[in-house]
């Protein structure tokens, strides 16, 4: 029996460093405070089995040894009450502990008592610390208490009983290995229980503090909160708000750089393109005024008077045409738009131009079925297609083929226009390619058309990518629209067709394949 007493007391020494040790590695790695209540706990159990293990020479010693059990015992109770909101009381049970303690001290030393009754009066005054939690969690707040609370309310309370059996049983060697099984079952309890107990405090606490912090959020006082729930709706609300705004503020973003863009396209347009044909009339005019041209060449100077003059007017046109333009973008609305019937009609524009370069347009819906976007559609032809097409045209060599290209994506639309002219070098992918350039037969190009369709591309909820292609097999360039797939589009589609039917006019310069390749008749 001695030998079973003396297992079960170095396992609980044992296990009372371990757990002494991984409470400290809790503290360190959580920096939780509410940890150092568990190490003060595993401290002073670890002292009160020193004691024990020190002091266990005679009934007098072995009486006083249970004197050290009171840290552990306040300890339980105050971290139960705390969990519950409530302060233990330091001084009234301390004061009844020293009063028991000195009674017990007097019947060991000067009276023949014996070691239960005179051990009795310390045991009680410990164990009654153990009361207040437990009727606390199991009786007056039994409905708040959560079932951690009440377990440990529980086990508070066979510490209770545990006290009276060490002052009854303790020297009595046939049942004392009941008494430390009876300990060991307790301490194995307690091991579990506290962790969680001081895993829901660190809950509790963070709850509190998300309350404070939303009723401040919410603008609430404390006496008009209507609980967590509502608060955290109100939170909820106003992250909603706060993602609105910040999307409206993207979007204000975007307007004023592209507003900063078109700006600083007109003051390029108005320094630079616009002075150059000024500067010629500038300088014929001197030269007319000072009679410095001879009559014979009076003719040639007006014909260049006249190109000059018209060059600056077209300029500022355009330039005025642009900002129209650009204004118009605020005040689309987006409908179910048939994208074949938009390419179809953006040929049909530029039938003159094509036939004038001799160029020949390839368009190829690569789906089974006329396929629908989100768009404005006067806008999409005019201002999106109508400058791809007359970009392409612009920088395509004469004889040369543009191909586009429709095909569907998840839940957009790729619209592909690609030729095989000029191209953009990779210096120019880097920069602005807003500014003026020429086309293959030194066409006037402003930027102002990849400027604009790029607006309403964006107010259409799409993108585009422009990718340009230098290799010798494959030079120019080939420009990507995604635009919104309509979710009307199988509401207007009566029956599925192999590919859109153009009527472009000539077939030697329009020609429509099938999704497999073939040209359709």
């Amino acid at each position: 029996m001695r030998m079973v007493e003396l297992y079960i007391f170095l396992f609980l020494l044992g296990t009372t460093v371990l757990n002494l040790a991984i409470a400290f590695t809790a503290r360190i790695k959580s920096k939780n405070q509410e940890f150092n209540q568990l190490i003060y706990y595993w401290i002073s159990t670890l002292l009160s089995y020193v004691a024990v293990a020190v002091l266990s020479d005679g009934p007098v010693e072995i009486a006083f040894s249970s004197f050290f059990i009171v840290a552990p015992v306040f300890m339980l109770a105050k971290m139960l009450l705390g969990s519950r909101g409530k302060p233990f009381r330091w001084r009234l049970y301390s004061s009844i502990f020293v009063a028991g303690a000195l009674v017990s001290t007097y019947l060991l030393l000067y009276t023949d008592l014996g070691f239960t009754y005179s051990l009795l009066p310390v045991n009680l005054c410990t164990s009654l610390a153990l009361w207040e939690p437990s009727l606390l969690v199991l009786i007056f707040e039994r409905r708040a208490s959560n079932w951690i609370e009440k377990a440990m309310g529980f086990v508070l309370l066979l510490g209770w009983a545990h006290h009276l059996n060490f002052a009854f049983f303790r020297l009595d060697p046939q049942n004392a290995w009941w008494g430390w099984s009876v300990s060991l079952a307790i301490y194995q309890c307690l091991s579990i229980f506290l962790v969680l107990l001081i895993n829901h405090k660190r809950e509790s606490r963070e709850r509190e503090n998300l309350v404070t912090a939303l009723t401040r959020i919410s603008g609430l006082s404390m006496h008009q909160e209507q609980g967590l729930d509502d608060l955290h709706r109100k939170l909820q609300l106003q992250i909603s708000l706060k993602e609105e705004l910040t999307l409206e503020l993207q979007k204000a973003n975007v307007q004023l750089r592209e507003e900063r863009e078109m700006n600083e396209m007109l003051i390029k347009t108005i320094s630079h393109d616009l002075a150059n044909p000024l500067t010629v009339v500038n300088a014929y005019a001197d030269l007319l005024h000072t009679g410095k041209i001879d009559e014979n060449e009076k003719g040639i100077v007006w014909d260049r008077l006249k190109i000059s003059t018209r060059t600056a007017l077209d300029m500022i046109y355009r330039i005025r045409n642009a900002i129209v333009t650009r204004n118009q973008a605020n005040f689309i609305h987006l409908a179910s738009v048939s994208i074949d019937e938009a390419i179809n009609e953006t040929i049909h524009m530029f039938d003159s131009r094509l036939k004038e370069k001799k160029l020949t347009v390839t368009y190829r819906n690569l789906e089974s079925e006329p396929l629908f976007v989100e768009a404005e559609e006067k806008s999409l032809v005019d201002h999106v297609l109508c400058n791809l097409m007359s970009n392409a045209v612009k920088y395509s060599y004469e004889g040369g083929e543009i191909q586009l290209t429709t095909r569907s994506m998840e839940e957009t639309i790729e619209v592909e226009f690609k030729d095989f002219g000029c191209g953009i070098s990779p210096n120019r992918m880097t920069k602005n390619l807003l500014h003026t350039t020429r086309g293959t037969q030194g066409e006037q190009g402003s930027g102002f058309g990849l400027m604009i369709m790029g607006y309403f591309v964006r107010k259409f909820g799409g993108s585009y990518e422009i990718l340009p292609r230098t290799t010798e097999s494959s030079k120019g360039t080939s420009i990507v629209l995604r635009l919104k797939r309509s979710p009307t589009a199988s509401a207007k589609v009566d029956a599925p067709t192999a590919s859109p039917i153009l009527n472009p006019g000539s077939s030697e310069i329009y020609k429509v394949l099938t999704p497999n390749g073939q040209v359709q008749s």
